[in-house]
């Protein structure tokens, strides 16, 4: 018995149908996680070791750049570009402390002070102090110098528009 070419084709499609039907869910192990990750967040403590930490690093590759005393016309432009580069790192960090409620921002600069404290018998505190003498006499390099000593301000969005207001202008700091 021959059937006609086009009830083999309605087969094929109802097949076809039938097979892809029932099957509306993800398949087992395809999961979409994306809608189940949430972001972590970092607690007060967390966020002023980070800053700290983030100081810490600066002052240690400040101590890199000037190891060896090179002249200040070198030192002022690697200077500026590490500033720089540290000053959005903290800017970021500013922000979630800006989320915060007050009293876990205080805890938040409590954990900074600590982190400063500890970091102010460190060699690396040593290396920068002693880099500020070296300089002291070119104004540029003592000037940056100077603001890595204040870093951390950057974090604070209430100082950093108290004491360097066109600094929190140019970063969009309001």
């Amino acid at each position: 018995m021959k059937l006609p070419l086009s009830f083999f084709a309605f087969l094929v499609i109802l097949g076809m149908a039938v097979s892809s039907c029932g099957s509306s869910g993800p398949k087992p192990g395809s999961e979409d996680v994306a809608g189940e990750v949430k972001p972590i967040e970092l607690t007060p403590e967390e966020v002023g070791k980070k800053i700290s930490d983030l100081y810490s690093r600066a002052l240690e590759e400040v101590g890199t750049i000037v190891k060896d005393s090179p002249p200040a016309s070198e030192v002022g432009p690697k200077l500026a570009q590490l500033k720089e580069k540290y000053v959005l790192e903290l800017v970021e960090l500013g922000k979630k402390r800006e989320a915060m409620e007050e009293a876990d921002r205080s805890k938040l600069d409590l954990n900074i002070r600590i982190g400063l404290q500890a970091l102010y018998g460190d060699p690396v505190y040593t290396v920068y102090s002693e880099a500020v003498n070296t300089y002291f006499q070119d104004e540029e390099v003592r000037e940056l110098l100077a603001d890595f000593n204040i870093l951390t301000q950057y974090a604070s969005f209430e100082l950093l528009k108290q004491q360097e207001p066109e600094e929190a202008a140019r970063l969009g700091i309001q």
